[in-house]
């Protein structure tokens, strides 16, 4: 049996779609599960994928069409936005993750 990260397997074909989604997830569980809005998956989801969107945004990627170097950038914006707020061990077991997804791109 295979490692899911963030819910794709790491054997599977992997796309910048799928890896955005997991981006999206990792952020979910690992940021936003502390920020008041965790009582309610669905508003948490929501809410920790317009921060992502906006991340998208900020570095002249589509949230949409993603590519590896958008997600790239994002992943970077997130490990600096992640910092202020969270643990640095926490925040870079993270991103290894991501990066793992990133890099088969």
């Amino acid at each position: 049996m295979t490692k899911k990260v963030y819910g794709i397997e790491k054997t599977e074909h992997m796309t910048p779609s799928k890896v955005r989604d997991a981006l999206v997830t990792c952020f979910g569980e690992a940021h936003c599960t502390d920020t008041g809005v965790e009582g309610d998956k669905e508003v948490s989801k929501q809410y920790c994928t317009e921060l992502v969107k906006n991340i998208f945004q900020e570095v002249g990627g589509d949230f949409d069409q993603p590519t590896k170097e958008s997600l790239q950038k994002v992943l970077d914006k997130l490990e600096v936005f992640a910092e202020k707020f969270r643990d640095q061990k926490m925040v870079q077991k993270h991103r290894k993750e991501i990066q793992e997804l990133v890099d088969t791109l």
